[in-house]
């Protein structure tokens, strides 16, 4: 997930009058119940705008023009917030700042976790390591700098295993000058399908290579030589269900991940009860 292309959510909705209807103000409640339980202001009934998301399955909701909070449609509940001022100075370039709250990796880490807590990260998801960078100076003097970020990443493991591709996990993103949040995003909503291994990782590797070398026509730069360059095992979702304009269930199935080699690290997850491509991507 470059902070830029996190941060540019606003340019993907257009403004259209929020409706009355019981569905939206269902949706309406949820947006500002969550509001609430982090200890934003809420202020009164006119400080929440719908918009309609380019999205499938979401709402979206502006307060009072700073915060950008989305709603999954299936499930109702918060699956992104943004502040919308502090993307405007990400997104802007800046002289580096002199001064910040977050100076090290330590410091970042202990006050990710507080907005953890705060905004109902499941507490059984796996910590990864945080990443932090301070505004960096430009390479030449006439340029202005970048500002840097606070990021920690947070993942369901079910049964101890990761998710390959789309899965259960959580970004939040900080500002290192004052501590405050940018960005949160989270998927909570994809179920683990109960399945068994029956095909050997050894198999799943031939039908791997031999689905790249059917493909090479849509690999840019493939290799001739195909080699898988990491494997793992763990749950991963299909092409379908994998796809941003999917709205139904998603679920996830066990699955042998095979990273190739090439420019575009190919990846192709074999499904470890059928022995069938489940998911492939190529770029």
């Amino acid at each position: 997930m470059v902070i830029g292309s996190l941060f540019c959510l606003a340019s993907l909705f257009a403004p259209v009058a929020s409706s009355d209807g019981d569905g939206d103000q269902t949706f309406l409640y949820a947006a500002r119940t969550f509001l609430a339980r982090i200890g934003f202001n809420v202020g009164g009934s006119g400080d929440l705008r719908m918009e309609r998301s380019s999205f499938v399955g979401k709402y979206v909701f502006i307060q009072n023009g700073a915060y950008h909070l989305s709603v999954r449609r299936r499930t109702c509940t918060v699956d992104g917030l943004t502040d919308r001022r502090k993307e405007s100075a990400f997104l802007d370039s800046h002289e580096p700042r002199a001064s910040f709250a977050l100076t090290t990796p330590e410091e970042a880490l202990i006050r990710v976790r507080g907005w953890r807590m705060r905004l109902g990260v499941p507490t059984g998801w796996m910590e990864g390591p945080v990443e932090h960078v301070l505004d960096r100076n430009p390479l030449y003097p006439e340029e202005k700098g970048v500002w840097g970020r606070s990021r920690g990443r947070y993942e369901e493991h079910p049964n101890g295993l990761p998710f390959l591709n789309k899965g259960n996990r959580a970004l939040i993103y900080l500002d290192p000058g004052d501590g405050q949040l940018v960005h949160f995003s989270i998927r909570q909503d994809i179920e683990v399908q109960t399945t068994e291994r029956r095909v050997p990782e050894d198999e799943a590797r031939l039908t791997a290579i031999a689905t790249y070398r059917a493909d090479r026509h849509k690999i840019f730069e493939s290799s001739d030589s195909p080699t898988p360059l990491t494997v793992r095992y763990g749950y991963g979702v299909s092409d379908a269900e994998a796809h941003p304009d999917y709205v139904g269930v998603v679920r996830a199935r066990l699955g042998y991940e095979f990273v190739f080699d090439d420019t575009q690290k190919t990846t192709i997850i074999v499904d470890a009860e059928s022995g069938e491509v489940l998911y492939r991507s190529y770029a």
